[in-house]
């Protein structure tokens, strides 16, 4: 696939559980596409204890950092770009979040992968510790929202990181590619069960 022609002032939320191989293929998708600003909210996330001692939950620190960075992105980025933000967060919170930002040009894309899938990528990055029944219930949550709202779902389960960039490029092309709205244009991408 050829270069991305944007438009500026997009956003493209790429969300999904940890494992499922979002942040993977986002690194080698920003490689090859340097003209996109891609952005990763994980690389932010304290430990739960902190979360609870500043925010009163997790949820809450989750709601409340996707605010915060929208927010940020929308003042420090748009204006000149189009961007990509790797998020670990309720859809809901984005939509709320793009909301009180005045942002309603924006996609939310899924990445999702088999449980099993998804736990064997934890442990073999050294992370078994979130190979567990929490996540994969974070993980069926996120997949039930992104199927009711018809929101965009990359299945990685058997997907090379090359292919996942080629369907995440698909998608990016359709969001930041030309004049329509984000929110109207995009289909989803789901592989069978």
């Amino acid at each position: 696939m050829g270069a991305i022609h944007r438009i500026t002032g997009r956003l493209l939320f790429v969300t999904g559980a940890s494992g499922v191989g979002k942040t993977s293929t986002l690194r080698l998708f920003e490689q090859h596409n340097p003209d996109i600003l891609v952005r990763y909210f994980d690389s932010f996330v304290p430990c739960l204890e902190e979360m609870i001692e500043e925010y009163g939950s997790g949820e809450a620190w989750q709601r409340h950092k996707t605010i915060e960075w929208i927010g940020r992105i929308k003042h420090q980025a748009l204006h000149h770009a189009s961007v990509i933000l790797d998020i670990q967060t309720r859809q809901t919170f984005v939509d709320e979040a793009c909301d009180l930002a005045g942002i309603s040009d924006y996609r939310i894309v899924l990445f999702d992968c088999a449980d099993g899938a998804r736990e064997q990528r934890l442990i073999a990055r050294g992370h078994p510790e979130l190979a567990n029944s929490q996540m994969a219930a974070w993980a069926s949550y996120l997949r039930a929202q992104a199927l009711m709202r018809s929101d965009p779902i990359i299945d990685a389960t058997g997907l090379t990181i090359e292919d996942a960039v080629n369907e995440l490029k698909a998608i990016a092309r359709q969001t930041f590619g030309s004049g329509t709205s984000a929110r109207s244009r995009l289909r989803v991408v789901r592989r069978p069960p």
